[in-house]
């Protein structure tokens, strides 16, 4: 439960919303979570760093990310 309040205050706090992926609401609706190119999630993983630069357990969070991309891309 202590998990799910953390992503929830997260969620509020930067002015989000829970929704379906896909959902034009959503921060990031337009990845469709189809197969993408490696250069594609790489884009993806630095958009998000730029977007959450000011916190550190999500840039944590990229760098695991990263690193499952990397071993992903071979």
């Amino acid at each position: 439960m202590r998990q799910l309040a953390v992503v929830s205050e997260f969620v509020r706090a930067h002015e989000m919303r829970w929704a379906p992926p896909g959902e034009q609401e959503q921060t990031y609706w337009k990845y469709s979570y189809v197969q993408h190119t490696d250069d594609d999630v790489f884009a993806f993983i630095a958009n998000a760093r730029l977007d959450y630069r000011g916190e550190p357990a999500i840039q944590k969070a990229l760098d695991t990310c990263t690193n499952v991309a990397r071993e992903w891309a071979g």
